[in-house]
Order: C-alpha cells, then structure tokens, then sequence
C-alpha cells in the first residue's frame, strides 16, 4: 500500500467515525421526535455517504453492511415502514455494529465480520411492514 492510499484510508477513518456519531445523535433525537421527516432523510444521507466512502476504499464487507440499513431506512422515507422503538432499538444496534467494523479496520484492515444476525434482523423488519 502506497502513501496515498494510506492517507486515503485514514481520511476514511476519521470520516467515518464523524459519521457513525452524528447517525447515533440523530437516532437518539429520532426515538423522540418519530415524525421527523428531516432527521429521517438526514439518517439516510449519512448511511449512503458511509456507504459510499467505504466502497471507495474498498471496505466491501462495510458497504454492504450499510447498505441493508440504507434499504430500511429508504421505507421510512417512503411512509412503508413505521418508526418504533423496536426500530430505532435496530438501527442504534447497527450503528453500534458499524462502528465495531471501522475500530476492527482501523486494528487490522484485513478484518472480517459477521453481520448476519443484524442483516436478518433488518429483512425481518422489512417483511413486517
């Protein structure tokens, strides 16, 4: 791995985590305004940055992770799915999750993790709209 490419995928890190963050607080702000178009739209802009960013540096396993949130959270935007505290309860968990995935990069950047119980857990929440 050259300079640049290290520096890349620091920059992530630091991104990252800045992301993961600022989810947390707006689901936290979420569970008490549930109505909140904005906060919802502001959540799903975060994942598809997070996303994003995590393709870009080649961190698959993260990007798709993140992208099973981002299918849950576009059913909120669309009205199909209904904020509860079993949902924000998801998607704080996922967001715990993410942040497990970058910490574990961040020590070994070949880290591998298992995120099937979250990923079931979200197509589950799904079927149930």
């Amino acid at each position: 791995m050259d300079d640049f490419e290290k520096e890349l995928i620091q920059d992530f890190f630091a991104e990252a985590n800045q992301l993961i963050e600022a989810t947390e607080q707006a689901l936290l702000t979420l569970e008490k305004d549930k109505n909140n178009i904005n906060l919802i739209n502001e959540i799903f802009r975060l994942a598809h940055t997070f996303k994003g960013s995590s393709r870009a540096v080649g961190f698959g396993q993260v990007a798709e992770f993140t992208h099973e949130i981002e299918n849950l959270i576009m059913q909120l935007q669309k009205g199909k799915l209904k904020i509860s505290s079993n949902l924000i309860t998801l998607l704080l968990e996922c967001n715990d999750h993410a942040r497990v995935m970058i910490e574990g990069l961040m020590a070994d950047i070949e880290a591998k993790f298992d995120s099937t119980k979250l990923i079931a857990a979200i197509k589950k929440s799904l079927e149930n709209k």
